[in-house]
């Protein structure tokens, strides 16, 4: 509780240091986006989310107590579910835009990362319980999967002010890929049994495959291209927002491999005699197991992806001229393992045209125990915005499962 008194305490601190009245900078990632002042995002700071999912309460296996932090998975075995979980950021390291003519330009830098990761209940239920469960039976270890993507780009956008109630705007972004990673298989059997000369054997036998491409963060070693497409249209006291982004590609070519294991053996145990010496015979069983589960590399011809995929739909009544009702919509697409659906239910207010805050309930597939806030302000030319989707997140991370932030800082001509 004092946590959230604080962080309530630092929202309402900051109408106190209002010195202008300019207005707000909303939306600024939205291809239809237009004002009238020139902008700048402040490098590094320019514009920052970051997104955490997990299909099931991190709490349900892990506790803190007096700093000390505890594993326990048998309630999460019993309940006989996947794990799985994501990681998506953008960083906007710089942002630059100014109107023209009833156009608005704009350019920037941003990285991108997307992480995502399925373990089976099997196999947390062999790392926590050990292989003695399956004395005797066959048992695989399938549905595990990981990915990752990592990319930078370099883009160019411009919208036009159709008519006073028309915005339409297009962003072209040129695109370098850092990283990528994706296990198309992970998988391994086990079969234990009962041994006469040592108390049990097991073979094991595995089946791994993944593909990667690694790149310098800066350059265009790994080419890339996207576009962004979106509309604003206000009728009377109502605004309609259509925003489509990420509809293109990266090309690979750069450090690209393809790396597998399927290999077979028999663990008997750690054969010792008198006349040997236990920790060579250890060292020498640990090797075998370690090249069991490594990997050959084998060249990889150069491969297109395409990127995951975004889009908002957003709709707004004017009450009055510092007061929004709103209704909106967004889908992401993680790496390779679906779609995660937002929507809000919410209201906007303006107090002076200094401090704005928007609160709204947030349903999501993930859960349904989301409550955004977000709080913008100025400070003569500077700009601030602070927004979580989920604020209960930041005062008790392990009671949910879903962690949004975002900040952002700009400066305005």
């Amino acid at each position: 509780m004092n946590k959230f008194a604080s962080v309530i305490l630092f929202l309402i601190c900051l109408n106190c240091f209002s010195q202008n009245s300019l207005n707000i900078i909303d939306n600024e990632q939205y291809s239809s986006f237009y004002i009238n002042d020139t902008i700048l995002g402040i490098p590094i700071f320019s514009n920052n989310s970051f997104d955490f999912y997990s299909n099931t309460k991190l709490n349900k296996f892990i506790s803190i107590e007096n700093k000390n932090i505890t594993l326990d998975f048998s309630e999460f075995i019993s309940s006989c579910r996947n794990f799985k979980f994501s990681l998506i950021s953008d960083n906007n390291l710089i942002h630059f835009g100014f109107p023209s003519s009833n156009k608005y330009y704009s350019f920037g830098y941003n990285l991108s990362s997307y992480f995502d990761v399925n373990i089976s209940n099997e196999l947390i239920d062999l790392f926590w319980n050990g292989n003695s469960q399956y004395l005797n039976n066959f048992v695989g270890f399938y549905n595990n999967s990981g990915s990752l993507l990592q990319f930078s780009t370099l883009y160019f956008q411009i919208s036009f002010l159709l008519n006073e109630n028309l915005k339409f705007g297009s962003r072209i972004n040129f695109l370098h890929g850092i990283n990528y990673l994706n296990f198309e298989n992970a998988n391994f059997s086990l079969y234990s049994s009962e041994n006469n000369i040592t108390p049990f054997s097991t073979s094991i036998e595995t089946d791994i495959l993944y593909r990667s491409s690694n790149a310098n963060y800066f350059g265009f070693s790994n080419p890339g291209f996207s576009i962004n497409i979106g509309a604003e249209y206000k009728l009377k006291n109502w605004k309609f927002l259509l925003d489509i982004r990420n509809l293109g590609f990266i090309f690979w070519q750069k450090k690209n491999k393809l790396s597998q294991s399927n290999e077979s053996y028999d663990f008997n145990g750690v054969y010792y005699t008198m006349d040997e010496i236990f920790t060579e015979e250890v060292n020498q069983t640990i090797d075998t197991l370690e090249s069991l589960f490594s990997l050959d590399d084998l060249p990889e011809n150069n491969f297109i992806t395409r990127l995951p995929f975004r889009a908002n739909i957003n709709s707004s009544y004017s009450i009055n001229s510092s007061t929004d009702l709103f209704i909106k919509y967004f889908v992401v697409e993680k790496n390779n393992s679906g779609y995660i659906h937002h929507a809000f239910l919410g209201a906007y207010k303006s107090f002076n045209e200094i401090i704005n805050i928007q609160i709204a309930y947030n349903l999501n597939n993930i859960g349904f125990e989301n409550l955004q806030l977000g709080l913008s302000k100025r400070f003569k030319n500077l700009f601030i915005e602070l927004n979580t989707n989920n604020i209960f997140s930041l005062f008790d991370f392990l009671s949910t499962n879903y962690l949004n932030f975002q900040t952002r800082l700009t400066y305005v001509f």
